[in-house]
């Protein structure tokens, strides 16, 4: 269920259809707590009554989602004609955007994951520190992430069509957008840090480290919402060797160094300085890109 829902939802934002995938998603998120909850707490379950009541809203949601296939686009059309679809070099092709995008993945996991060990090597104030404070850097991308998947929809169109005028104007209308949301967010941590961090503990202590490191997670939104954007715009143009190179160069030769030449010196900032280098490298990476890979001849 799970992937056949990647899949539609995905189909759906090619379509240019954004308003489905958020209906959908709104409807399995809402319907898994409910039933997490009622099988918990009504019915006594405890683990089994979770994955139940997550896999039940999965079909379900999945069973919403062909509805409104159905509803809107005319359901399932078995026309399969198999010399059409497995040709080898459109699958070549296919499998090459999938690498590209797996290894690209794997850096950013990766990236995540060095810095949540290291935050736990430095102790238990600065991981608990660390883990509020990424979660705050998430909820800052969620935003600008919607940009990137309009970027992605719109780009893939113009880009298909060599419509070269409509798609700088897309690009650009993007990137101005998430740039103003991203200063937004930069702005809003700024003046509520400290509210912002007391929702998330009590403890003094937490703040306190958390507080100590806050300018970098202030400059995040900003930052990142150029590499947001990128990342869609490259999306959409299947550009995705461009991503993958971009992904290699700022965790190989910018997060890592930065970290272990920062860390003697820098203690806690080393982490964060090596993560506001890592994304400011993906964007400039693919700025420079930017001409000959989205830009030039179709």
């Amino acid at each position: 269920a799970t992937l056949c829902l990647f899949g539609i939802n995905g189909w759906f934002l090619g379509m240019q259809n954004s308003t489905y995938p958020m209906m959908v998603t709104i409807f399995l998120n809402v319907l898994n707590i409910g039933l997490n909850l009622f099988f918990v707490f009504q019915l006594g379950m405890t683990v089994d009554g979770i994955a139940t009541g997550s896999l039940i809203a999965s079909f379900l949601a999945l069973g919403l989602a062909l509805f409104l296939y159905k509803y809107k686009y005319g359901g399932v059309k078995l026309d399969i004609k198999w010399d059409e679809l497995i040709k080898t070099e459109e699958l070549k092709k296919f499998f090459s955007v999938n690498r590209d995008i797996v290894i690209r993945t794997l850096c950013l996991i990766f990236s995540y994951a060095f810095f949540t060990a290291k935050s736990a090597e430095m102790g238990d104030l600065v991981l608990a520190a660390n883990t509020i404070l990424l979660q705050m850097w998430y909820i800052s991308s969620y935003g600008t992430d919607g940009f990137a998947y309009a970027a992605e929809s719109l780009v893939g169109k113009f880009k298909g069509a060599n419509d070269d005028d409509n798609l700088k104007k897309a690009v650009t209308a993007n990137m101005l957008w998430g740039l103003g949301l991203g200063l937004l967010g930069t702005i809003t941590y700024a003046v509520f840090d400290t509210e912002i961090l007391s929702l998330f503990t009590d403890k003094e202590n937490v703040i306190a480290v958390a507080t100590s490191v806050v300018i970098w997670l202030i400059a995040a939104p900003v930052v990142n919402s150029v590499c947001f954007i990128w990342d869609g715009v490259y999306i959409g143009a299947t550009a995705t060797g461009a991503m993958r190179n971009s992904m290699l160069v700022a965790t190989i030769l910018v997060f890592i160094p930065v970290y272990f030449i920062s860390e003697p010196l820098a203690g806690i900032h080393a982490l964060w300085m090596a993560m506001t280098a890592f994304m400011v490298a993906r964007g400039l990476v693919l700025t420079v890109y930017a001409p000959s890979r989205i830009f030039g001849s179709n």
